[in-house]
């Protein structure tokens, strides 16, 4: 869900309003939709390299960084390679938890630094609950509790930042990016979605770029690649079947964005990342 939560996800005991989870995937398993939650987020990339979309600007995360991400902010994450293995520590913090531990602060915003030392104590604690993890004993979710709130603390002594004010203008843009996410298999163009929510065309083209950091038909093409790469992997058809259940007008449009977001073809794609797996 975007707005929502989501419990379903791995939770430490006593902290079940938090998720903290360890990822080791290969390919684009864990790329995301622009997105966003009720929630702090804070991830640590291990092993791989991460395009990510976040704070309204693109960067890519190499082993050791921290990507946190503002509750409410819209963002997105991929991989950067596409079909290499990645490895990350996801942090997600709702914000009724931090509300609990710190009740004068709403929707607090965070802002932090690489180059303070107090980045390299965050990246520490998460280190050593990625530790914890990968290599869990009794009682070790008591450490985890104990370095999520050393976080915190680092957080709101070192890079909080009272004087932002919680971003509410996005609201119309979290619903035209939900109705892509849901509708992107159909014939969606910038007049029909722009007329559907009220905006002259150039208004919104503008609009979306400002709050997405791509443009209408770029964050379109890449749903539906992500979409019809995933059914291609999966043998679930031809690559011009998948190409047309995903939205695509037709085989070689899909071929076309694969060798603009991956430098290859979907054939290609699927023979590295199997490649990949049987490594």
């Amino acid at each position: 869900m975007y707005e929502k939560f989501d419990k379903t996800r791995a939770t430490i005991p006593g902290m079940e309003d938090c998720v903290v989870e360890l990822h080791c995937l290969r390919g684009s398993a864990r790329d995301s939709l622009l997105h966003w939650h009720h929630a702090l987020e804070l991830s640590l990339l291990l092993q791989g390299r991460v395009e990510y979309y976040a704070n309204k600007t693109w960067k890519c995360n190499t082993p050791g960084d921290i990507l946190l991400v503002n509750s409410g902010d819209i963002h997105l994450t991929r991989n950067a390679s596409g079909v290499d293995t990645l490895k990350n520590l996801v942090i997600i913090i709702s914000d009724r938890w931090i509300k609990s531990l710190v009740p004068e602060e709403n929707e607090p915003f965070f802002a932090i630094k690489k180059n303070a030392a107090e980045y390299g104590n965050i990246v520490a604690c998460m280190r050593r609950i990625a530790d914890y993890m990968d290599n869990p004993f009794p009682y070790s979710n008591l450490l985890i509790n104990r370095e999520l709130t050393d976080i915190l603390y680092t957080l709101f002594s070192k890079f909080h930042k009272p004087e932002y004010a919680p971003n509410l203008s996005n609201a119309m843009a979290k619903e035209i990016i939900l109705y892509i996410n849901e509708h992107y298999s159909e014939n969606l163009s910038v007049k029909l979605v722009a007329a559907r929510f009220g905006l002259q065309e150039n208004y919104f083209c503008r609009y979306f770029k400002a709050v997405s950091g791509t443009t209408f038909h770029q964050y379109l093409s890449l749903v539906r690649l992500n979409s019809a790469l995933s059914l291609f992997v999966a043998e679930q058809g031809s690559a011009l079947h998948c190409a047309l259940e995903a939205g695509f007008s037709s085989e070689k449009v899909m071929i076309d964005w694969c060798k603009k977001i991956y430098q290859c073809t979907p054939s290609h794609y699927k023979a590295k990342l199997v490649n990949n797996l049987l490594d």
